[in-house]
Parts: structure tokens; C-alpha cells; sequence
């Protein structure tokens, strides 16, 4: 279920937040978690959406945890959006999803705290097609596990879609603005066609060097460097060279920041003590550390 939630900066040791689980009492059985967090520029604050899914439903509970708020969450309605269930890629300001009932992309703002639809990659075609035809005569959905051939990850500064095509290739599309006639459109670009080492294996990148060679993980463990230019993979390090304490590697690329949260909500705790107990009670603020 992916609870409970903690928030932190890993710049700054032991200065984490805990934020409050779903109430599973309002809820017959445990849900599927979507979580995100993000940051809105204009009006500076960090934010932490929460989308649940109880079982045997398609439509999600929406809710946002602004840090140092004191509101807790805060309910946002119901979506339609079926998202995947990975942590949202923050690019551009919003959070961003794969929807796999619809085949689309969805981004969420922190700041409007609304969802929009994105442009759909190339990669979507024949699926978004079949998915509306299958919907229309209410059969089957033929694409119900092929959602693990597609990642949604943030490389070289743009929000990127990764297909692994069945296993003999890896595509990797990037979203980009392009300017035609004095308008700026999003428009997908293949920037990366790498062929795969073999079939029925993992393959996760997670990083654009500066020479535009691109570093991913294969099979969790070996870390392996593509270079466009010769079409070669080579090996960085392998499963031999791992500890056996070590069960998964992950990379997250991350912008270093002296900002602790903690220190956020504890603003709103000094607050909170200082009013009386009335007030508090009226305003129902409430601060989870």
C-alpha cells in the first residue's frame, strides 16, 4: 500500500517528516497508492499528493499535503485517471503519470492542484486505438500487462517515455517544446534506439551524461553506459562486484537543496502552541510531525 509517507532532504540528516496515513477505517480493504511530490514555484511551497484507489475501482481519491501548512490533507474530489502506481516524475513544475486504462499521459499542478492531458508519444498509437474500440464494444482489454514494456522517468532535463520493445529494443522519447510559426508546441522526439541484450530482462535508465551517453541499470544490479554514436553498450560495474546485503540499486537525479522540511512544519507548530486552544480547535489545524 505504500504507507506510511516520509518526507526528507537527504542533505540534511535526520530532518524528516512523517506525513499521516490514509484512514483505513473509511475504506473496506486496502487501496492502491499513487503518491507525487512537487514543488510550486509561485507560491513556494512543497507539496505531496496522495491518489488511492480502493479495490475494484477505476476512479481515484485525490489528496494534497502542503508542507507547513497545518491543514494535513486536504481532499481534492475523485479522477478518472487510472495512474500507474510509481512515484509521479516532477518536470517542468507538475507531476507527471502514465494513465494505462487510457494510454495518456496526465500531469498534475501544485499550484492550480488540477490535472491536464499531455500529448501522447508515438510509442501509444495502435494502444490508445485498441483501447477505444475495446471500451466502445465493452471487451476485454488485451493490454493488461503491457504496461511493464513502458517507464515514465526524467532524462537529460525532459520528461521521457522508455518502451521496451518486446524485449529486442529500447526506445526512449523525449517531450519537447518545438516552435513553428511564432507557437511553441510539445512534440515527442526519439532520442535514444538502443537494441537490448536479451529478452525477458530489465532495463531502467536513469541519467544523460554531458556526451549524450546514456546510463541505465540492467537487471537492478549491472550498470551499463550507452553510447548512440558506435550503437555499443558497455558494462560499468556487474552483480559479481555487489554486496550480498545489497538487493536493489536505484538512482534519482535531485537538485541540491538547503530546505528542511521539518523545519517547515515546525514553523506552524510554534504557531499552533501560541493560539489559544479555542482557535485552534475553530481553524481545526492540524500538524503531523
Amino acid at each position: 500500500m505504500h504507507e506510511p509517507i516520509f518526507v526528507l532532504n537527504p542533505f540534511i540528516p535526520n530532518a524528516f517528516i512523517n506525513l499521516p496515513p490514509i484512514r483505513i477505517s473509511i475504506l473496506h480493504c486496502d487501496p492502491v497508492v499513487v503518491r507525487g511530490f512537487g514543488y510550486a514555484r509561485s507560491t513556494d511551497e512543497y507539496k505531496v499528493v496522495r491518489i488511492y484507489y480502493p479495490q475494484s475501482r477505476y476512479e481515484g481519491i485525490v489528496e494534497v499535503y502542503t508542507i507547513g501548512s497545518g491543514y494535513g490533507w486536504r481532499n481534492k474530489g475523485e479522477t478518472s485517471y487510472f495512474l500507474c502506481d510509481s512515484p509521479g516524475v516532477h518536470v517542468d513544475g507538475a507531476l507527471h503519470w502514465m494513465d494505462y486504462k487510457q494510454w495518456k499521459i496526465v500531469a498534475f499542478d501544485p499550484v492550480t492542484e488540477e490535472f491536464r492531458v499531455l500529448p501522447s508519444p508515438p510509442c501509444f498509437f495502435w494502444l490508445t486505438l485498441v483501447t477505444k474500440v475495446i471500451n466502445l464494444i465493452h471487451a476485454p482489454n488485451p493490454f493488461r500487462f503491457v504496461e511493464d514494456n513502458f517507464q515514465l522517468h526524467l532524462l537529460g532535463g525532459f520528461l521521457c517515455v522508455i518502451h521496451n520493445n518486446n524485449g529486442e529494443r529500447l526506445d526512449i522519447w523525449a517531450l519537447k517544446n518545438d516552435e513553428k510559426e511564432h507557437k511553441v508546441e510539445l512534440v515527442w522526439s526519439k532520442e535514444f534506439s538502443m537494441e537490448c541484450l536479451e529478452k525477458d530482462h530489465t532495463y531502467e535508465p536513469f541519467a544523460i551524461t554531458r556526451n549524450n551517453k546514456l546510463l541505465l541499470w540492467y537487471d537492478k544490479y549491472n550498470l551499463l553506459c550507452y553510447d548512440p554514436k558506435i550503437a555499443a553498450l558497455s558494462k560499468l560495474s556487474d552483480y559479481e562486484h555487489v554486496r550480498e546485503d545489497v538487493k536493489y540499486f536505484q538512482a534519482i537525479p535531485h537538485v541540491k537543496s538547503s530546505v528542511s522540511v521539518l523545519a517547515l512544519e515546525g514553523k506552524v507548530q510554534e504557531i499552533s502552541a501560541c493560539q489559544p486552544k479555542e482557535q485552534k480547535r475553530s481553524i481545526g489545524r492540524v500538524t503531523w510531525i
